[in-house]
């Protein structure tokens, strides 16, 4: 019973980790199948230009899960500390999200949620261009709805997953960042991307729209059409930022680098 309970121990301390609403992790536990809908949901993805490229032209591909380790570690960190749910990782990348209760005014909460991304994704953007390996975001706003998964054969629901359009239209936000790299091996420093939507929520709230988040124009993605901003990250780091990095740099190694064009 011990084991068993240790196990059960084990994988709330990841649930938690992972969707920190403590009425959701409860009925999961009561073995009911829980599910969330949140109409305003942020998502951030964020993609490292070109890395598979990279990847494939290294001898060693141990030296690839070293460095890759180190930065999702700064990545998830940088996530948790803005308040947002690493909702999964792409390998080289990963989607973030800002969703629950967004307690009385819901304007308001929407508001602090995508500041909080904004916030992320430079944050993002600065360790890695630190690390010189740029990355694509993109940022949007929609509706998804939070469920558990099966963790085994069981049938146990234990992972929460978040799924819907705020994390479809933000990937079509990165994707239209492409077009502003400028050479064969990535873009000289990280690219932001975010959906006119979450720029007229800011408004509409009363937010002042900082001068380093330029208007690009009406975009379209494969079947989405949007208006796109782009978000220009001041080169200087914060002190946590920095922290991260020097961590990123001493426990990786030497760094992963784009073989010479």
């Amino acid at each position: 019973m011990k084991e068993k309970l240790g196990e059960l121990e084990i994988i709330r301390s990841v649930m938690e980790a992972l969707y920190p609403d403590k009425g959701f992790l409860d009925a999961i536990v009561r073995g009911e199948n829980p599910r969330v809908v949140d109409p305003a949901t942020v998502s951030l993805v964020a993609d490292m230009i070109h890395f598979s490229e990279i990847a494939a032209t290294m001898d060693d591909p141990l030296a690839v899960a070293d460095f890759m380790q180190s930065f999702m570690a700064g990545f998830n960190q940088i996530a948790g500390q803005n308040r947002g749910k690493v909702n999964s990782f792409t390998g080289d990348g990963g989607y973030v999200v800002w969703s629950g209760k967004l307690g009385p005014s819901r304007l308001m909460g929407v508001r602090e949620r995508i500041l909080l991304a904004i916030k992320t994704a430079i944050e993002l953007a600065q360790l890695a261009d630190f690390v010189q390996h740029p990355m694509r975001f993109g940022i949007s706003v929609g509706k998804t709805v939070t469920y558990a998964i099966p963790v085994d054969s069981t049938g146990v629901r234990a992972f929460p997953v978040t799924t819907g359009s705020a994390m479809d239209l933000a990937k079509r936000v990165e994707n239209s960042m492409r077009a502003f790299q400028n050479r064969p091996w990535g873009a000289p420093r990280s690219l932001i991307g975010i959906d006119g939507r979450c720029i007229h929520l800011l408004r509409e709230s009363g937010a002042e729209i900082p001068s380093h988040i330029l208007h690009i124009g009406e975009t379209t993605e494969k079947t989405d059409t949007f208006d796109l901003y782009r978000i220009l990250p001041p080169s200087s780091m914060e002190d946590p930022v920095r922290e991260v990095a020097q961590v990123i740099k001493k426990s990786s190694g030497a760094r992963v680098v784009a073989p010479s064009a």
